[in-house]
């Protein structure tokens, strides 16, 4: 199974700017006109980037995605049951297979249910009743694009994944230096203790 990035997500290093400025206490106004700004506000948001990096999406800390995305799941063949690795999974836009003439064809909605799609581990699987259809024996011959992440806004998001992001990006901002060899994480300790009920083990 392979995943790709269709869709991506709006930026939360622009979503959280002004709210990462107040957490550093760093003086700005950024919706005021004229806009009041930190003279490394530029720093600021590259630092928010790279925090929110380290927490969204399939390689991430957490395995999971934050704001509204949409990706593609691609499969060698129909399994019972189809996992989709990156939760939570919003929905499911469609499956595409290759069936066994070579041609593209799209799945009906009714033949396919998601479930578990806030959990560790969504999957899509037959309805009760249906079965998949064959398929040519093709690398790549399904494909399902279906939607993740908690919403579409900041206030979605957890609040602990939140607070982590400010967090990495105060330690960020203090430490320009990179970890040394006696560092114990390459996350701090408070931010460890707030993303671990949100990492998924695989």
């Amino acid at each position: 199974m392979a995943l790709s990035l269709k869709t991506p997500p709006a930026s939360l290093a622009t979503l959280m700017l002004q709210d990462v400025c107040d957490h550093l206490r760093r003086v700005a106004m950024l919706d005021a006109e004229p806009a009041i700004a930190p003279p490394d506000l530029a720093h600021i948001e590259r630092l928010i980037a790279s925090a929110v990096s380290a927490l969204d999406g399939p390689d991430s800390k957490t395995r999971r995605a934050l704001l509204t995305q949409t990706w593609t799941a691609t499969f060698d063949y129909f399994a019972p049951e189809l996992p989709l690795l990156l939760p939570p999974v919003q929905s499911i836009t469609s499956v595409k297979y290759v069936d066994t003439d070579g041609a593209l064809q799209t799945a009906d909605d009714g033949t396919y249910t998601l479930h578990g799609a806030a959990s560790w581990d969504p999957i899509i699987a037959p309805t009760y009743g249906e079965s998949w259809p064959a398929t040519r024996a093709e690398a790549g011959a399904v494909t399902v694009e279906f939607i993740a992440g908690y919403g579409d806004t900041v206030a979605d998001i957890p609040a602990p994944l939140l607070q982590a992001i400010r967090q990495m990006v105060a330690e960020f901002y203090e430490t320009r230096e990179g970890l040394g060899w006696s560092s114990p994480s390459e996350l701090p300790h408070g931010v460890r203790s707030l993303v671990q009920p949100y990492r998924i083990y695989r």
